[in-house]
């Protein structure tokens, strides 16, 4: 977003004095930190549980497995369910603010499901 903005002082008497030079400026739009490799807490044959660090400024996760978004959290723990038995994935993360610009990802994390 840009702004300009201009300043003038006004004495008790209310009489406005001269404006100072027009200043402008951009704002640019928040991106939350990197978030850590995500970590295993729990695996199934079918679903596996993960967590990463709370990141200041994120307000939601992106889940990225096998390269292909899988889920998006409002916090850094996510379930990614209906997987194959025994199977690897790789599981990465971003944090992102409400503008919608996601951080770099995570390094990524690989883990195999359970056996049927």
């Amino acid at each position: 977003t840009s702004y300009s903005v201009q300043v003038a002082g006004v004495n008790a008497a209310g009489t406005v004095g001269p404006k100072s030079s027009l200043v402008s400026f951009k704002t640019t739009a928040a991106v939350a930190g990197q978030p850590a490799q995500p970590s295993v807490v729990s695996v199934t044959k079918d679903r596996a549980t993960l967590k990463t660090n709370a990141v200041p400024l994120a307000t939601s996760y992106r889940w990225i497995l096998n390269n292909k978004l899988a889920n998006v959290t409002d916090g850094p723990m996510v379930t990614l369910t209906q997987l194959a038995a025994n199977s690897v994935y790789s599981v990465a993360v971003q944090s992102d603010t409400a503008t919608g610009n996601p951080s770099k990802s995570s390094t990524a994390k690989s883990f195999r499901t359970a056996k049927k």
